[in-house]
């Protein structure tokens, strides 16, 4: 599984990481972030300006994988640089394994930037344990409301989650999954094609999504613009 901690920290990385989601609910996050995609994915090990600090652990990564297409493959250079992707301790990031809501829940928390900011919190579930690597995020994911439990008090760490799913949450997260007309998922599906968060990447609703496909949602969700 991937680490639960972030590999790289420091000063520096904190500082833009702040600056960046203070930024969302303007017009300067979306521009500021496309400019930092294409600065990363144009120069590959290479790019230095504020992520010089990831460089080293992007060095390692591409261990074996298997990428579906150029674009997955520029995605996950771009979440790694902004420590959304971390990978696995081999340096992969394994983008044809099945995506579970563990990771999922890790995913998020890094792309809203705030596994850092909470000391202590709440996580009532019980087939998980302060011992697994996704305790922390997962109860931040819950106590965000991000990601939802069962009825019988349990996440299901290891379960696949779906492509509507997966989709439904970053509607959600980006502030434009209220008041949807009609049920679900069509409606967040037709929602998420209308802001483009789909654009790239077009799943049967109900199919388990992969780790290379919610690599491409999460770098389009990066250039949507945040409805507060």
């Amino acid at each position: 599984m991937e680490s639960g901690e972030l590999r790289v920290e420091s000063g520096e990385l904190n500082k833009y990481k702040s600056l960046f989601k203070s930024l969302k609910s303007s017009g300067l996050y979306r521009s500021i972030l496309t400019v930092l995609i294409l600065l990363s994915v144009t120069t590959a090990f290479t790019f230095t300006p504020l992520y010089s600090a990831c460089s080293n652990v992007r060095a390692e990564a591409f261990n074996g994988d298997v990428f579906a297409s150029p674009y997955e493959e520029e995605c996950s250079l771009a979440l790694n640089r902004l420590n959304v992707l971390l990978g696995y301790e081999d340096g992969s990031f394994r983008p044809r394994n099945t995506l579970t809501r563990a990771e999922f829940a890790a995913f998020v928390v890094r792309l809203m930037a705030i596994e850092n900011t909470y000391s202590s919190f709440h996580c009532p579930f019980t087939d998980i344990s302060d011992k697994d690597w996704f305790y922390k995020v997962v109860c931040i994911s819950y106590d965000k409301n991000y990601i939802g439990d069962y009825p019988d008090n349990t996440f299901k760490p290891d379960e696949r989650i779906t492509y509507a799913e997966a989709v439904s949450i970053l509607v959600r997260l980006s502030g434009h999954g209220r008041e949807l007309s009609g049920s679900w998922p069509d409606n967040y599906l037709n929602k998420a094609a209308e802001i483009n968060l789909t654009f790239n990447i077009r799943l049967s609703a109900d199919v388990s999504i992969l780790r290379g496909d919610c690599f491409i949602l999460l770098c389009d969700a990066l250039m949507i613009e945040v409805k507060r």
